[in-house]
């Protein structure tokens, strides 16, 4: 089974919708995203009157470079997980068709569905709108987008920032966290079917995956908390609880991404390594028996040469079988649980436990900033 069989049932999801177009390279694709409503702001702030106060503000590109580091995310998994899935194949003990139909089923349940990406995103926009709104009713605060209220047009760019902070940002992580539940399931479908063992090595590229998912979900939410405290001060208790909010939902989606599918594939290898012993242990059982009938029956005498020749041959044919038994037992324990080093999950743990306090940066650098501003103001 290849890549692009593995691909195939996610043809309607828009991220392998976008990046299946081989006329134009992905950077160009992730560019030409970014940039088309950056330029639409431009034409229409010209229009209104107010290009240079866009052309100006930091807030009017912050959004556009969100958008690339997102694409530029998917389009590391649209590269990378169907090859992860291929190096599995092997490992799971069913046939190739079966394996594709699991593929397809998750496909269609939940990585298609554009409507669940942006009911998934309503939480993360309902926070940004909480934002906006905390921000364009105070203008008496300075931050960056003081000007923006103030200005002649402030609706307009309210419709600017809203589009990318509550619109763009809520569908782009909820396209996220879809994915990441996806993901989860067929993984948890593919691990509760029986493992050959002689493969167990294919389980990295699943840890491989879920280190990158999780590296991306910790950029991606990292990007979003250390942002604001360069865009808006922290000092309104709305503002403060919309930041722990994104803090706690990163938190939880770094999590989910990393260990989840790692405590499946644990799960999956205690088990099967369970089966294969108890396997080793019954064909033991009957072994014993046998030597244990042998034994029982009378010996051979000193004269019964061909009798004395079989009983030995039966009992080294017993013995050697028993010995390779017990070794194959050996390298059957010794076979990892985990599909990584501990030093590995350890880490990342770590950085998972660590992620809610960017939450807090903004806070401290937003204060710092407004007293900068207000030191500095007319």
């Amino acid at each position: 089974m290849g890549k692009e069989t593995i691909s195939a049932p996610f043809s309607k999801n828009w991220v392998f919708w976008l990046y299946n177009h081989k006329k134009f390279p992905w950077y160009l694709i992730v560019a030409a995203i970014s940039l088309l409503p950056l330029v639409i702001g431009f034409i229409i702030a010209a229009i209104l009157g107010v290009f240079k106060l866009y052309l100006t503000n930091f807030l009017s590109y912050s959004g556009p470079i969100v958008i690339a580091i997102s694409l530029t995310a998917y389009y590391w998994f649209y590269k990378n997980f169907p090859s992860k899935m291929e190096l599995m194949v092997p490992l799971i003990n069913i046939s190739e068709e079966e394996f594709h139909s699991l593929v397809k089923k998750w496909a269609n349940k939940i990585a298609n569905r554009l409507l669940l990406m942006f009911i998934c995103g309503i939480p993360i926009a309902i926070v940004g709108l909480v934002d906006t709104i905390s921000l364009w009713t105070t203008p008496s605060r300075i931050w960056i987008g003081t000007s923006w209220i103030l200005s002649k047009q402030p609706v307009f760019f309210a419709l600017v920032y809203a589009f990318y902070y509550v619109i763009t940002i809520g569908f782009l992580l909820g396209s996220g966290i879809v994915g990441i539940g996806g993901i989860s399931l067929l993984i948890n479908d593919l691990l509760h079917k029986p493992l050959k063992l002689d493969f167990y090595r294919r389980l990295r590229a699943l840890s491989d995956l879920s280190i990158g998912v999780g590296m991306w979900t910790f950029v991606a939410f990292a990007i979003i908390l250390l942002s604001s405290s360069f865009i808006k001060p922290i000092t309104d208790p709305r503002l403060i609880m919309t930041s722990l909010s994104l803090s706690m939902v990163a938190s939880a989606a770094l999590l989910i991404a990393f260990l989840l599918p790692i405590l499946l594939a644990r799960n999956a290898i205690i088990t099967a390594k369970k089966q294969r012993i108890a396997s080793c242990e019954k064909r033991l059982s009957l072994i014993n028996d046998q030597a244990e009938k042998l034994l029982s029956e009378e010996t051979p005498k000193s004269g019964e040469i061909e009798k004395q020749k079989d009983y030995l041959s039966q009992m080294d044919s017993l013995e050697k079988e028993r010995i390779m038994i017990n070794q194959k037992v050996k390298d059957i324990e010794s076979i990892p649980n985990w599909p990584m080093s501990i030093g590995s999950l350890v880490q990342f743990a770590f950085t998972a436990f660590v992620t809610p306090f960017f939450g807090q940066i903004p806070d401290f650098l937003g204060s710092f900033i407004t007293k900068l501003l207000n030191k500095n103001g007319p």
